[in-house]
């Protein structure tokens, strides 16, 4: 049974204040983490950790079959917040020159389209096909697409409809779900084809055939122990890879079988160890592998299996499609097309960097649609450093690639810190070498030319830049002084106890925070927490109001002051909680909205009438999730509300907000490392574009910036985990559908935020404020949903139990056959997040329910004898 809740506290967390949605514009991308923004008149420029640079792209993209040229990008897909990734996992041509996608996303072009997606031929979403498959966990996606005529079959994981799971047969047309139940084994689907009215199945168990019309089982059936990766059905003859190679040792990792009845050919395609995709025509069987025999791409006799060579096969090959008398193959390495009568290579290429290929597949149109994660369209490699267009969002020829070639053990570069004086970018962070020569962690380039200046190296590795005058401050595992004019060093220096993250000069005042008790100079220690100061002219230390926890982030407030964010609740006792203000006087501003209980701002900009804040978990009472801003004029929180934070943040006259992190989507597009924000009003929704360049212009204020640019970069210390432990009594509601629904008072995650799933922006809470205390009678109701399966791939008999609360709390799962309770486990739930859970079987069963509280699932049927002979449920 699931006892009463005994608390009612922080229901409020539950619910996401309703805010205007804040849509990214058309916005320049990298493949890695922005750590630094800096704009110039038109020019962005950005440093971080990444390898190449372009414009977001989206995870699909749509290239001409004959010479690779761009037909479309898709930046228009996101995810929501909390899930794992977003990736498009399967592609099919609908034969009206548009395509059905499948992946794990939960928007497209601004409409709700969880994992899967119809876009017609001009890049729109189809608003008819409008599938309604749930994806109740963070790793939910369509994997595999097949269809006969007006019946689409659809694969993957943790994906469900009414009354199917994993495999689902939809109305191509509608996206309804058909009242066909596949007769198959359980398991998540991996590959779907078609071959003369039969459906072939791969999963982690093996691979059925089903009838493509009423699902019923054919006679071809195969059971892998390992599973099947990728199936391609040809000519009578299906082709299988293991999902996990090598499980049988000096055996091929594919093999044929028949069609008709299953049974296993006598050829063998020896030299394949790894196969990671296979397909096959009339004249040849080709395999994407790591193979013992050197190259990544073989091709095979289909009726003997002997080797038949490749000419110019490209390393790293993981997918494979065929259409229009050509191989097409993608990899890490990228993409390459092959004639198939010869079997050489041709001049072709997908226009995308940055990805990580998951799908190919070739339309009648005459067009490769290449999916995957999210990329680049008209980019190329960039270490580290980049300059993009404000005004089109192009990529910039400024190259000058920070490394760290003879560091041992390896290192990777990263910039942290950029700063530009006239036509001087200085650059800061750890490398060993830029432009081209030798220059450990600091480096003057002139932006012009990109070529590396004369000026000192640093010591240290740098994590902000201050200028005051004609002096440049280096802050990081030193403060470090140079003199612009001469282009020396100064001798004066500090080291802290432990990192020096921000600096920010207000007059003749050079602020100092960090993660540091005290700050050496030479054999003077000053002891001082978290915050100091300084003169600039002399270098003498100046009082400063101490916080209780480590500074990340100091902005100068225009009238004499100092913002300072961080991960701390007091500045000199007054109670500021993870951000505050130092008036000219020194004086810790009171009475500032509060951040919420997880909040560590690490990341603040000002356009002069607002204040953007990263790192919050909620400001004023208000929920937020990640970012914020506050309104000078009367310190009042703003409907600026993106739903995620990053790294920095950059705010610009005239309204536009910057941000730079380490996210691959925003939860309204694919914007990756950079996302670009209006300071008011929502955007259009970013549509297909169906131009060579993929990015559309966008509008930007030409105002230059000749200061330095505040970053601070975030302490990896982990955010901790608020625990519920109220109980949750369900009430039964019965339903017509196989999965039952109850309705339960309980007390949420905590932690949860307004998207689901864990709070971004946390490293620990700065303050332990009162909870606030909801009557009983305002908790919500929230609905419980569970699934039961049988669990044959556990050792011991058991059963796999699905189980989602839309209020979360600490359930009790209980296995129920006919009056006796056979199995029970307790679990812990994430509001609104689905979880499964094995529950073994404590005495025999041959027909259990799953149950919590009041709430049911549909009967399952447990096999007699080991569970991997188990009937279909």
């Amino acid at each position: 049974m699931v006892a009463a809740a005994r608390l009612a506290l922080l229901l409020l967390l539950a619910v996401p204040a309703t805010a205007v949605a804040q849509t990214p514009t058309t916005t320049p991308y990298v493949n890695g983490l922005v750590s630094s923004l800096l704009v110039d008149g038109d020019t962005l420029y950005v440093g971080g950790d990444f390898t190449a640079a372009g414009a977001a792209a989206g995870p699909l993209v749509l290239a001409s079959a004959g010479d690779g040229t761009l037909v479309r990008s898709h930046p228009g897909f996101a995810q929501v917040g909390g899930a794992e990734e977003m990736t498009v996992d399967a592609v099919l041509d609908d034969g009206a020159g548009g395509w059905y996608v499948g992946g794990a996303f939960a928007r497209v072009n601004g409409a709700e389209r969880s994992t899967l997606v119809r876009l017609r031929a001009d890049g729109t979403v189809d608003p008819v096909f409008a599938p309604r498959l749930d994806a109740p966990t963070t790793t939910s996606r369509v994997s595999a697409l097949a269809r006969a005529g007006d019946v689409l079959w659809v694969g993957g994981s943790n994906i469900e409809g009414a009354a199917c799971l994993d495999l689902c047969a939809l109305d191509a047309r509608t996206g309804a779900e058909l009242p066909i139940d596949p007769d198959r084994y359980d398991g998540e689907v991996t590959d779907l084809d078609l071959q003369g009215g039969t459906l072939f199945v791969a999963s982690k168990t093996g691979a059925v055939g089903l009838s493509a019309v009423t699902g019923a089982r054919s006679g071809f059936q195969v059971l892998i122990r390992n599973g099947v990766r990728e199936l391609d059905a040809h000519g009578g003859v299906v082709y299988l890879t293991d999902t996990q190679p090598d499980g049988e040792i000096f055996e091929p990792d594919v093999a044929a079988y028949r069609a008709s009845d299953g049974v296993r050919l006598p050829v063998r395609f020896e030299g394949v160890r790894e196969a990671w995709d296979v397909v096959a025509t009339d004249d040849a069987v080709f395999v994407a592998c790591q193979c013992s025999s050197g190259p990544n791409l073989l091709a095979y006799d289909p009726a003997t299996g002997a080797n038949l060579g490749l000419s110019g096969y490209p390393n790293s090959v993981r997918y494979l499609a065929v259409g229009g008398g050509r191989l097409y193959v993608a990899g890490g390495t990228g993409y390459a097309a092959f004639d198939l009568a010869t079997r050489t290579r041709v001049a072709w290429t997908a226009p995308v960097v940055g990805s990580q290929p998951r799908a190919l597949a070739v339309g009648a149109n005459g067009t490769v649609a290449v999916g995957g994660t999210n990329g680049a369209v008209n980019g190329a490699a960039r270490r580290d450093l980049a300059a993009f267009d404000l005004r089109t969002g192009a990529l910039l020829p400024f190259d000058p690639r920070p490394d760290t070639p003879l560091a041992y053990p390896p290192k990777f570069p990263q910039v942290r810190a950029l700063a530009k004086v006239g036509d001087t970018l200085y650059v800061g962070g750890e490398f060993t070498q830029i432009a081209g020569v030798a220059r450990k962690n600091l480096a003057a380039l002139d932006v012009r030319t990109g070529a590396a200046l004369d000026f000192p190296e640093a010591r240290g590795r740098i994590w902000d830049f201050a200028i005051a005058g004609n002096r440049l401050f280096a802050g990081g595992e030193l403060l470090e002084t140079y003199d612009l004019g001469t282009r020396t060093k100064l001798g004066w220096e500090l080291g802290p106890e432990y990192i020096i993250r921000a600096l920010a000069t207000v007059g003749d005042t050079l602020f100092i925070g960090g993660s540091f008790l005290w700050l050496d100079e030479g054999a003077t220690r000053h002891h001082r927490k978290y915050l100091a100061a300084v003169r600039a002219s002399d270098f003498a230390p100046l009082p400063v109001a101490e916080a209780n926890g480590w500074v990340y982030e100091l902005l100068a407030d225009g009238a004499g002051g100092v913002w300072v964010g961080g991960d701390f609740n007091r500045l000199a006792g007054v109670l500021s909680d993870s951000y505050g203000r130092l008036d000219a006087n020194g004086v810790p501003e009171a009475g500032l909205p509060a951040g919420g209980e997880y909040s560590s701002v690490h990341g603040m900009s000002s356009d002069g009438t607002n204040l953007y804040l990263l790192g919050v978990d909620g400001l004023g009472g208000q929920s937020r999730r990640g970012s914020a801003a506050l309104r000078l004029s009367d310190r009042s929180v703003t409907a600026f509300n993106p739903g995620f934070s990053a790294t920095t943040v950059l705010a610009r006259p005239g309204g536009e907000v910057l941000f730079g992190g380490g996210f691959e989507w925003t939860p309204d597009n694919s914007a990756g490392g950079i996302a670009r924000f209006p300071g008011t009003g929502t955007p259009p929704t970013p549509t297909a574009t169906p131009t060579a360049t993929a990015t559309p212009t966008a509008t930007a204020t030409a105002t230059a910036t000749p200061t330095a640019t505040t970053t601070a970069t975030p302490s990896p210390t982990a955010t901790p985990t608020a625990t519920t432990t109220a109980t949750p009594t369900a009430t039964a509601t019965p339903s017509a559908t196989a999965t039952a629904v109850a309705t339960a008072t309980a007390t949420p995650d905590a932690n949860a935020g307004p998207l689901g799933g864990a709070t971004l922006g946390g490293f620990g809470p700065a303050a332990s404020p009162a909870p606030r205390v909801v009557p009983a009678t305002a908790a919500p109701r929230a609905t419980v949903s569970i699934r039961a399966v049988v669990d044959r791939a556990a050792r011991t008999r058991g059963v796999l139990v699905r189980v989602r609360s839309s209020a979360g709390g600490r359930v009790e799962i209980q296995l129920v056959s006919g009056r006796a309770v056979v199995g029970r486990k307790t679990v812990t739930l994430r509001p609104g997040v689905q979880r499964q859970v094995r529950v073994k079987l404590a005495r025999a069963a041959t027909r259990v329910v799953a149950r919590v509280g009041a709430t049911t699932s549909r009967a399952v049927t447990v096999p007699r004898g080991s569970p991997a002979r188990a009937a279909r449920r």
